[in-house]
């Protein structure tokens, strides 16, 4: 990745641009077989059970709602 275009996330995530800024982007995808890297990829790959959960790290939604309450209506 080579940058993210903070405007379009702040408008596909339905941000609140008084409350909250974009501030970085990550990729997420499937583990898939080791194998299948170029080999000076496969020696930097971890093992799987070294990730956390998508649950641990991800928010399904608008963020708000209860945030903004937790804010003082802000």
């Amino acid at each position: 990745m080579a940058g993210i275009d903070v405007d379009a996330a702040h408008e596909r995530l339905g941000v609140d641009t008084e409350l909250w800024t974009v501030m970085c982007a990550f990729a997420a995808g499937r583990i898939g077989p080791p194998e299948a890297l170029p080999p000076e990829l496969r020696d930097r790959e971890r093992p799987k059970d070294d990730r956390k959960a998508l649950g641990e790290i991800a928010h399904r939604g608008i963020l708000g709602g209860a945030d903004r309450a937790a804010l003082g209506g802000r």
